[in-house]
This record gives C-alpha cells, sequence and structure tokens, in this order.
C-alpha cells in the first residue's frame, strides 16, 4: 500500500525526527505545521502528491518498501524533484540534454561538491523531510489487508479529492500528501459513517494493552 511505502523507509535511527508525534489529533496537527527543509544545498519544497508520482516513476528507493539506503545519484534526483513546483520542471531538470550550458556546468560543480558531503546524514535529513510531510493517521487492523483494487493508490487519491472539492488536477497535485490521506479519510467517513482510523482513546487503550503484554 502507498502509505506503507513511505513508511517503511523509516528505520530506528530516523523515528525521532520522522514520527515524533504518537496521537491521531497531534498527526492531524503536524500536517499543517511544517519547517523549511533544505537538503545537499537546495531547499524543497512542501511534498506533495506531485513529486510522491514523480519519485515513483523513477523508481526512487525513498518511496520504495523494499528499498535499501540510496545512492547519491538517489539523492541528487529526489532532490531535484521535490525542489520542482510543476511536472514540466522536474521533467527539464532531470533531462540533462534539455539543460542550457551553463546549467549543465552549475550541475556538474553541484555534483562535485556533493561528492564531499557527506551522504548519510544527507539522507537522514531527506527522510526528516518526508516524515514532516506524510504524518498519517493511524489506522486499525482493518487497514493492514492489502486491497485488490487494480487501480494505483496515488490515482485513487487524487480521483477522491477531485471527487470531493471539484478541485482542478494542477492544484490537488499540490497540496501536501499528509494532508490529502486525512482528507480522504475523512470523506470516507463522512460518506459512511465508519472509519479505519482508530481515535485518540483506542489509541490510548491499544498501548495499555500492549504494555500489559510485554511487561
Amino acid at each position: 500500500m502507498l502509505k506503507r511505502s513511505i513508511l517503511k523507509r523509516r528505520t530506528a535511527s530516523t523515528s525521532t525526527c520522522l514520527n515524533a508525534v504518537i496521537s491521531n489529533s497531534a498527526r492531524f496537527l503536524e500536517n499543517f505545521v511544517h519547517v523549511s527543509h533544505s537538503v545537499l544545498g537546495v531547499e524543497l519544497q512542501p511534498f506533495c502528491l506531485r513529486h510522491l508520482l514523480f519519485l515513483q516513476h523513477i523508481n526512487s528507493p525513498f518511496v520504495s518498501p523494499d528499498a535499501k539506503g540510496g545512492t547519491l545519484e538517489d539523492l541528487e534526483k529526489a532532490v531535484v524533484v521535490c525542489s520542482s513546483r510543476s511536472f514540466s520542471e522536474i521533467a527539464e531538470r532531470l533531462s540533462p540534454a534539455s539543460l542550457g550550458i551553463l546549467a549543465r556546468f552549475r550541475r556538474i560543480a553541484w555534483h562535485r561538491l556533493n561528492r564531499s558531503r557527506d551522504l548519510n546524514a544527507g539522507v537522514l535529513k531527506f527522510l526528516c523531510y518526508l516524515g514532516d510531510f506524510v504524518s498519517f493517521p493511524i489506522f486499525g487492523s482493518s487497514d493492514e489487508q492489502e486491497s485488490n483494487c487494480p487501480f494505483p493508490s496515488g490515482l485513487l487519491y487524487l480521483a477522491a479529492m477531485a471527487k470531493h472539492t471539484g478541485w482542478a488536477e494542477e492544484e490537488i497535485l499540490s497540496i501536501p500528501f499528509g494532508r490529502i490521506v486525512w482528507y480522504v479519510s475523512a470523506f470516507g467517513y463522512l460518506n459512511t459513517g465508519e472509519t479505519s482510523v482508530i481515535s485518540d482513546k483506542e489509541e490510548q487503550v491499544r498501548k495499555l494493552l500492549e504494555g500489559l503484554t510485554t511487561g
């Protein structure tokens, strides 16, 4: 599932910056309070559905559930994607042939500088950036079951937002991704009166039971 693909990239060493909030109320608020993020000396845009879809398109390890680590090239591509504001800008900046001579020299100089940087620190910064914008709800056990839906998760989020809001595709693609997950979850509850998102009280009870069983 799409949101678990991102969450699986959160290792124990990065859990502090990626998942500092616990309750669903705090997780929701986290999606509206952000700090600026800079990776490899480049300021990143708020992580949105557009960025996620393109990272999936280029098979970025940062949104793959089975990926381990990431090379400097992977990180540079992710930074280019997430510092762009449109699909056309991303495609142009990732294609050396489309860059002018001056832009090519700048890209080469940037890469040489990046080779002297701490790659692990850069990856950690990027994961913290993702964590700042993908603070998803805590779901109950029913959400853990794999779906047989033939459509990509990103398309379903886009379609749900368009259906319930009437917003244009470009506007939806620019919304921070964590908010979209919350909105779509709320739409489902408003339509059916049911949700797999657990309440703060249910989360407290679950943690209490876990403490009793592990203690």
